[in-house]
């Protein structure tokens, strides 16, 4: 599918985490030298941060316009109260921002879940943002992690902003669009490397060395090919295997083969960037990992006709045929992983034959000339379609900068450190407890200070925002809803079966309309929606939210107004206690007057640190000046009904 015709004259800004030459940071420097080739004139710029490591001097190999910015610790590794990670990720954004300014770049792509600084310079800036994802384990791997609702969070905002979130694989694209919910803004596009069309292999002079590159990470699987290894070493196989690559658990690796009695065998190496001469020389790779969104280094030895051998960890499972193209195991086992080298080693021929079929399908399938086409398409399809960052992106990015502010401000200039110590008025406390309680002083009073900036700041962006963003976008809302009239009663948790029942009872044309997402009642008096009940004593109603991430502050309303307008009733409930998977329940006194005539149901938030929208159903009209019409997805109890309002209770 094509999202236009002209050509693109644009720069891209293509944004890693880390400055060495590793998986995906390999894969971004490809995408920079497959759009540089491009025909479309995409000129893209790469923004590394940390600077310094060989991904720098690759891509100056390849006259790639770089750009360095300050390091910083990733999220998954950080927290939220860590002072060290907020400072450091502030001046990365400032950083990036400055090089979009300075670039002009008009389209900006995260390397990874790990970048929150870059997306949001992109928000700030009005850029359109890709998200490309190489990976969804990293925040589960980590010994001792924060909290996942922290990184949940960060993910949240990453994929939120993103106006295509780019998967390297089938696997991948299911976690996404099935488990984070993704699914309308979600391509899959493979990862692709350097095939030679004419390639020259002497398979005679290639040792019996199996190698693996991988980092040293929990999650790659060493220990079960150190175990296999062992097993084949009780067969008296003659056989090396040479591991390259840095990481946290090279030491731990190390003791297991000495433990084991594998050090003749298993021989360790640094990462190297001549990976070309390391597969060629290979008698075959073996990728162990427990967990593989693709497996880059699986299609680069194919490219040089060396045969491999994978775990059904994911990715592979995609390209490799077990016996065709290569060998797969199941995850964790190293009696059959050992089968496998076994099987090689005594059967020359075998392994020539999967290593020539191998080469065959990545010279057809992984070239990049595919990857160049879609990759122009989604870029195009974000730059074509960008109408602006929403009020709940927009205030998702002002609190992650208030976080920083939170734990900068102490430290720099802070009115409360330069506030007079008063006089020690009792002689009786010692000067350590002395000490101690005007620290806890001082510690309240800028805890005060902060929570106040805090609720004052993000009102203002809230609603100021919030307020521009309904302005804006009418316009936009009503023509995606035309070109995109998408029924999300699939989508909608089951709770909300109840809401859907009963608009079928009070909406006689309900046919006509679809369910879809309101506006944000952020920044807006109040939502209205008209209905007749033709029946009385209504004492409750049932609303559907939608919220973006948890909320910790704020309320949200109900007013119902008569047919004479006059404000009947009004409740209002905390939405700490509001979840998007259940409705909210309005109880009030019984209103006999709902009988007849039209009423006014207003829904309405206020203080609210997150955005909040409610679950509506929509339809277009060209006859009216209205266009877009609303009726409530409302759910409703009346006292007359005891039995109908257990059930939607």
């Amino acid at each position: 599918m094509m999202y236009g015709k002209h050509p693109i004259m644009k720069r891209i800004a293509l944004i890693s985490h880390s400055p060495h030459f590793t998986g995906a940071e390999k894969m971004l420097l490809n995408l920079a030298i497959l759009l540089k080739g491009s025909t479309e004139e995409i000129n893209p710029v790469l923004i590394i941060q940390g600077g310094g490591g060989d991904l720098v001097d690759e891509a100056h190999r390849h006259q790639i316009d770089v750009r360095t910015t300050k390091s910083v610790r990733w999220y998954v590794f950080a927290s939220s109260n860590d002072q060290n990670y907020w400072n450091s990720l502030s001046e990365s954004y400032r950083d990036i921002q400055s090089i979009l300014k300075e670039t002009g770049c008009d389209c900006v792509l995260v390397n990874t879940l790990t970048n929150v600084g870059a997306a949001m310079a992109a928000v700030e800036l009005q850029i359109p943002l890709l998200v490309w994802d190489h990976g969804v384990i990293d925040s589960y791997i980590i010994p001792g992690r924060p909290s996942p609702a922290w990184a949940h969070i960060n993910d949240r905002f990453l994929f939120d902003s993103a106006s295509t979130i780019i998967a390297v694989s089938q696997w991948v694209q299911t976690f996404i669009t099935e488990v984070a919910g993704y699914k309308e803004k979600t391509v899959q596009i493979y990862n692709w490397t350097q095939v030679d069309r004419e390639i020259d292999i002497d398979w005679d002079q290639r040792s019996r060395h199996f190698v693996c590159l991988n980092t040293f990470d929990p999650h790659k699987g060493y220990d079960t090919l150190l175990d296999a290894c062992s097993l084949l070493q009780k067969k008296r196989q003659d056989f090396k295997v040479d591991l390259y690559g840095t990481g946290g658990e090279l030491n731990a690796i190390k003791l297991k083969t000495k433990n084991i009695g594998l050090e003749e065998i298993v021989r360790f190496f640094p990462r190297t960037r001549n990976v070309e001469s390391v597969y060629k020389n290979a008698f075959c790779l073996i990728n162990p990992s427990y967990i593989e969104p693709f497996g880059m280094t699986l299609i680069e030895a194919m490219a040089q006709k060396t045969p491999v051998i994978a775990a059904r960890s994911g990715g592979p499972d995609e390209f490799i045929e077990h016996t065709i193209n290569g060998l797969l195991y199941p995850v964790g086992d190293a009696s059959a992983l050992s089968r496998c080298m076994e099987g090689l080693l005594d059967r020359p021929d075998s392994a020539r034959k999967l290593g020539e079929a191998g080469y065959k399908m990545v010279l057809e399938k992984f070239n990049g000339d595919r990857a160049r086409e879609q990759f122009v398409e989604v870029i195009r399809h974000a730059m074509d379609g960008f109408n602006g960052y929403c009020s709940s992106i927009q205030t998702q990015c002002a609190l992650f900068e208030l976080l920083w502010e939170d734990h900068y401000l102490p430290g720099v200039n802070d009115p409360i450190q330069q506030l007079a110590c008063p006089q020690k008025e009792d002689d009786s406390l010692s000067q350590n407890q002395y000490m101690f309680a005007q620290q806890e002083k001082r510690n309240q009073e800028n805890e005060n200070i902060l929570r106040r900036i805090r609720q004052e700041k993000i009102q203002q962006i809230a609603s100021a925002r919030s307020s521009r963003f309904h302005k804006l976008t009418r316009l936009a809302k009503w023509v995606s809803f035309v070109r995109h009239p998408d029924n999300l009663d699939r989508e909608f948790p089951p709770a909300f079966k109840p809401l859907q029942e009963d608009s079928c009872v009070f909406i006689p044309s309900i046919k006509k309309y679809l369910l879809q997402g309101g506006e944000y009642l952020n920044g807006l008096d109040f939502q209205e929606y008209l209905i007749c009940f033709n029946r009385p004593n209504l004492n409750g109603v049932l609303v559907a939210p939608i919220l973006e991430i948890p909320a910790t502050n704020g309320t949200i309303g109900l007013e119902i107004v008569s047919p004479q307008q006059k404000i009947i009733t009004q409740v209002v409930l905390p939405l700490q206690n509001v979840s998007g998977h259940i409705p909210i329940k309005f109880t009030f006194s019984p209103i006999p007057a709902t009988r007849s005539g039209i009423w006014r149901l207003r829904v309405f938030v206020r203080e609210a640190d997150t955005s909040v929208k409610l679950y509506e159903l929509e339809r277009v009209s060209f006859l009216y000046t209205g266009w877009l019409h609303r009726q409530p997805f409302f759910g409703y109890t009346f006292l007359e009904q005891g039995k109908r309002s257990d059930e939607n209770s």
